[in-house]
C-alpha cells in the first residue's frame, strides 16, 4: 500500500505497533518533485499543492525504522532500491501495488 502519510500521527495510525509494516520514505528535493509534477499529464495532484505538502511533511524519525530511498534516479532504480531494502525483512514476497 502506498500513501503520503506526511505526518507522524498518520503513520502511527497505519503502523499501529505492527512489526510487519515497513515505512519507505521517498526522499527528494522540492525542486525535483516540482519538475516531475510539471511534466505529468492528468495527475490528481495539482502542482500548486506541493508547497503545502512540504510544509506539512514530518520526515520519519529513526525510531519509526524507515527505509529512506532517494528519488533522484530513474523509476526502475528507485524500485530496485526499495526491493533491496524491504525484501530481506519480508517473508520472501514483495508485492507491488499500482494506483
Amino acid at each position: 500500500m502506498a500513501c503520503s502519510a506526511l505526518k507522524r500521527a498518520y503513520r502511527e495510525i497505519l503502523v499501529h505497533g505492527r512489526s510487519d509494516i515497513r515505512i519507505v520514505f521517498l526522499d527528494g528535493s522540492q525542486a525535483l518533485i516540482a519538475d516531475r509534477l510539471a511534466r505529468r499529464k492528468g495527475h490528481f495532484m495539482p502542482p500548486g499543492l506541493l508547497d503545502s505538502q512540504f510544509k506539512t511533511l514530518e520526515p520519519p524519525q529513526a525510531d519509526e525504522h524507515p527505509f529512506t530511498v532517494s528519488i533522484d534516479a530513474p523509476v526502475e532504480t528507485i524500485i530496485d532500491n526499495i526491493v533491496a531494502q524491504v525484501a530481506p525483512r519480508s517473508t520472501g514476497q514483495v508485492r507491488t501495488v499500482s494506483p
